[in-house]
């Protein structure tokens, strides 16, 4: 697999890299001066992650394509791994959600908005203004969540929730990671969003099933599909992604 599959660059999509060594081959990667699209930074060690990630977080937060490079264990003394990156990162509102290796010297990892963090991208209007002193208050119902976004997006979001209602109507309903949430069981769930210019559906991983040639158009991480807001939604299509998940769920717990 090309490395810029393997970083989820869609054809055309370019990258601006930070602190790249000079021995490193990015392969098909198209690199830029502009972090319209998305961010790579190499890192060594732990002090390098607080002097050159700002722009990595940035784009994380915006949930644009979000890279962090860093030596595996035993190469060129580095006082980094997974965890430790991870775990640092995630005090300034982002965390890992893939890794993959990008040579034998090197991993990468890429970040996206945190758990409690409303990614800045989001398609919500702007609140009231608070009174002074006063916090913000995030959606605590998928009503609530719904209700705050555009009009046009609101039908749209009420319909994605119906549709995934009619495999899962006995699910419970709330809002976790900042999202709505439809449970598939106890612990696991699909989740919607609404962003500037789609909505998103998670987690949907890759599979061995004919469904992922349909989901191709759709794919942006291994997880994750996006349906643009420009173009007709395809709810027949969540409803048998949301389907062919309650199945391999089921298959699992036996």
């Amino acid at each position: 697999m090309s490395l810029a599959k393997k970083l989820n660059l869609k054809d055309g999509m370019k990258l601006r890299v930070l602190g790249k060594p000079r021995d490193v081959d990015l392969d098909d990667v198209t690199t830029t001066t502009s972090a319209k699209e998305g961010v790579l930074v190499f890192v060594k060690t732990l002090a390098e992650v607080d002097s050159k990630c700002a722009p990595l977080v940035e784009a994380a937060k915006q949930d644009r394509i979000a890279w962090a490079a860093y030596p595996k264990a035993g190469q060129l003394d580095t006082d980094l791994n997974r965890d430790i990156l991870w775990k640092h990162l995630e005090r300034q509102g982002i965390e890992g959600v893939r890794q993959v290796a990008l040579d034998s010297v090197w991993s990468v990892m890429r970040f996206r908005p945190g758990s409690g963090e409303t990614p800045r991208a989001k398609a919500v209007p702007k609140s009231p203004p608070a009174k002074k002193g006063a916090k913000a208050d995030k959606p605590s119902s998928i009503d609530a969540y719904i209700a705050a976004a555009p009009e046009d997006v609101q039908a749209i979001l009420q319909k994605v929730r119906k549709t995934i209602r009619k495999v899962l109507p006995r699910a419970d309903e709330k809002i976790s990671y900042g999202m709505p949430a439809l449970m598939l069981d106890e612990r696991n769930a699909v989740y919607f969003a609404a962003w500037k210019h789609h909505i998103g559906l998670y987690p949907v991983y890759r599979s061995d099933d004919p469904i992922e040639k349909e989901l191709a158009p759709y794919r942006d991480a291994k997880d994750t599909l996006k349906f643009p807001l420009n173009a007709p939604i395809p709810y027949a299509l969540i409803e048998r992604v949301v389907a062919f998940l309650q199945k391999r769920r089921a298959e699992a717990a036996k």
